[in-house]
């Protein structure tokens, strides 16, 4: 191979190698691509079924059954409400627009005159255990009334006994309200038999403590009763009578003749009048001008001794 073969191929690798050069230089100084990086979509966040308001609630209105509805909601507060009926009868305290999650700040605070029912009236009587049931009766259970009318001997009158207000509801008894008992939480059950000693132990004792503070009783009676009331416990002892589960309307009150037949003959009928002359036994004999007449009952048998017999005898 002569010298001019030699130089042709030298100079095709020296210009090889400066392009060579030159585009290694050029991708060098070219930006890396970016890189592609995937972009995770954020997860949905639960919803939970709340109340919400159905449609524009304003400031003062009175909750009725369509002006909410339950609808889920994402991430609700722990304020709100789950149940419609918890909302019926609230009163809002300002405007609400539809779809807004409705919790208890929304609304005026419970009181009691909120569980008055319209013709109702909250009386407040005195009571000690025996009249109060023993301490059994709980809010929100219904009860009768009884009255007991001592003699009067001014009057000629004697004792009798009647019912006084029929189904009456109790909002507080004691110290304990119905609004209470609504608030109340769930009591966890017991996990052993130490733990259902324990709890029993600790019931008795409260039941113990709440009876020790039975002095008044608040009772939600029809409005046109309460004169009644009042007048029977100024004038006499009262007496609550625990009505049963299944009896819980107004309507079913006895008629005033079925409690007639269970009274002795000398009891006369219940008189609801808010006057002291109809709380007296009606039909009683006007007093005999010989007022040392003795009256012996014996069983349900009346016998009268005079003066002159009762000088006669030994």
């Amino acid at each position: 191979m002569n010298n001019t073969v030699l130089k042709i191929i030298a100079a095709l690798l020296a210009i090889g190698a400066v392009v060579v050069a030159v585009i290694g230089v050029r991708m060098s100084r070219q930006p890396p691509a970016p890189a592609v990086v995937a972009v995770a979509e954020p997860a949905s966040a639960p919803t939970e079924a709340v109340v919400v308001a159905a449609k524009t609630i304003k400031a003062g209105k009175l909750i009725g059954p369509g002006d909410v509805i339950v609808k889920n909601v994402a991430s609700p507060s722990a304020q709100v409400y789950r149940q419609t009926q918890d909302l019926m009868g609230r009163i809002a305290l300002t405007d609400l627009p539809p779809g807004t999650p409705l919790q208890a700040s929304q609304f005026m605070a419970d009181t009691m005159a909120t569980l008055i029912h319209p013709g109702e009236r909250a009386v407040a009587v005195l009571i000690d255990e025996v009249i109060g049931l023993g301490g059994f009766a709980k809010p929100g259970d219904h009860v009768d009334v009884l009255a007991y009318i001592p003699p009067n001997r001014e009057a000629n009158t004697r004792a009798f006994a009647q019912v006084t207000v029929h189904n009456a509801r109790v909002l507080a008894f004691g110290e304990a309200s119905q609004l209470d008992a609504d608030r109340a939480k769930k009591v966890e059950p017991a996990t052993s038999d130490d733990d259902a000693t324990k709890k029993g132990n600790t019931a008795r004792q409260e039941l113990k403590e709440f009876r020790a503070t039975l002095h008044s009783a608040l009772l939600a009676i029809p409005e046109a009763d309460a004169p009644r009331l009042m007048l029977a416990a100024s004038t006499g002892l009262l007496r609550l009578s625990l009505r049963p589960g299944g009896m819980l309307t107004a309507s079913d009150a006895p008629p005033n003749q079925a409690a007639e037949q269970r009274r002795p003959q000398d009891l006369g009928p219940p008189r609801y009048s808010t006057t002291m002359t109809d709380l007296a036994p009606p039909n009683v004999p006007a007093r005999s001008d010989d007022a040392d007449d003795i009256i012996i009952q014996e069983g349900s048998n009346e016998r009268r001794l005079t003066a002159k017999e009762g000088n006669s005898s030994p």
